[in-house]
């Protein structure tokens, strides 16, 4: 029922083979060759011996103790009840399956299949992960933090299920695909913090029940495109020297800028607003119109510049005396919202001129000068 492979010694397989036992190395010298071919193991592998595979080779690990490596980069389709650690690059080709573990340490994982299972991908500061090919994908597990993790498939939607909180990322790349914050089949919300670059050139994030978050922490500059119906997002934070762009009409339900310049190519719903740490130079700069239907709050040291657009306050309202509110005669200006005391008029920063002045709220406006409207 069992395989044992002695030290130095090679089984190179001429077909598929199922081992009904358990796999016995007699040390790290000992090797089984799947040239090409399927080998299943229904009991353990153990000993620490060498799995030699290319990029047709199928191995499914039925066992609850995988202790080996591979030799080789490259497998066709990996199924695993076990844990297992890389010690080396690996790309699966087909698909991959796990109901444990699996540990990518200082290597570059990539997938090219789709990817099932409760088991999860297990991620360190040095863990690269490359989800590229193309078909459907699936739902992926990810623990601990990736150094770089790229998204390029086509069409296709890479969804994360349950992850680390937060999940850190140094490297971010939404090359082609969309990237799902969350799965709401599994209930699953999650935040992504980017602590590192961010590129992207045609893919895009999603949020479909905007329960997820998204935090941009010491990047560069970027563009924001999210897919759903309609797009949504929880959370959105910038604490970075970049510039990020809103580039798709959508629902936000809090945004925080501590740090960077955040702006819009389309019109967003903010649910929340909170601009500048009282610190650090915090800027919004808006590029289309925009409606904040919860509390807005400019810290000192913030800027906020309403430009050629419409900007609608519909919640709480609160500037800091140190804070700057840009306006001019291209500018509408909607104040449906009050103080949060509920006794004290709203009171403006210093403006001199609006296009539109629209009042809504039960305790009006103050002015601390002319105004041109």
């Amino acid at each position: 029922d069992g395989l044992t492979i002695s030290s130095g010694k090679t089984l190179t397989l001429a077909g598929d083979l199922t081992v009904d036992g358990a796999v016995t190395y007699s040390d790290g010298t000992a090797k089984i060759n799947l040239n090409g071919y399927k080998l299943t193991v229904n009991g353990d592998v153990t000993g620490s011996g060498l799995i030699q595979i290319n990029s047709s080779s199928d191995l499914t690990l039925v066992g609850t103790t995988a202790q080996f490596s591979f030799d080789g980069t490259d497998i066709n389709h990996l199924s695993s009840n076990a844990a297992i650690t890389l010690d080396e690059n690996l790309t699966i080709h087909g698909d991959l399956s796990l109901e444990a573990n699996l540990n990518i340490g200082s290597y570059d994982l990539t997938l090219e299949g789709a990817i099932s299972g409760d088991g999860s991908l297990v991620g360190t500061s040095s863990s690269d992960l490359v989800v590229s090919g193309s078909g459907a994908f699936g739902v992926v597990n990810i623990l601990g933090e990736l150094s770089a993790f790229t998204v390029n498939r086509s069409g296709e939607t890479i969804t994360l299920g349950f992850c680390a909180d937060p999940l850190e990322v140094s490297s971010l790349s939404l090359t082609n695909g969309i990237l799902e914050l969350g799965s709401p089949t599994l209930g699953t919300y999650n935040t992504l913090r980017v602590t590192g670059t961010y590129s992207r050139t045609n893919g895009t994030f999603q949020d479909d029940e905007g329960f997820s978050n998204l935090e941009f922490i010491n990047t560069t500059t970027g563009s924001l495109y999210f897919s759903g119906f309609p797009p949504l997002l929880n959370g959105l934070t910038l604490n970075t020297t970049g510039t990020f762009t809103i580039a798709t009409q959508m629902t936000i339900s809090e945004t925080n800028v501590y740090k960077g310049t955040l702006t819009n190519s389309e019109e967003v719903t903010f649910g929340g607003m909170l601009n500048g740490d009282g610190t650090n130079a915090a800027t919004i700069t808006l590029n289309a119109d925009a409606t904040v239907t919860g509390s807005f709050t400019l810290a000192a040291n913030s800027i906020f510049t309403v430009g050629a657009n419409t900007l609608t306050l519909d919640g709480p309202i609160t500037f800091d005396a140190a804070s700057d509110f840009n306006a001019d005669h291209t500018s509408n200006l909607v104040v449906n919202g009050d103080l949060y005391d509920g006794i004290n008029p709203v009171e403006l920063p210093a403006l001199d001129q609006l296009k539109n002045l629209t009042l809504g709220n039960t305790l009006g406006i103050k002015l601390y000068s002319y105004l041109d409207v």
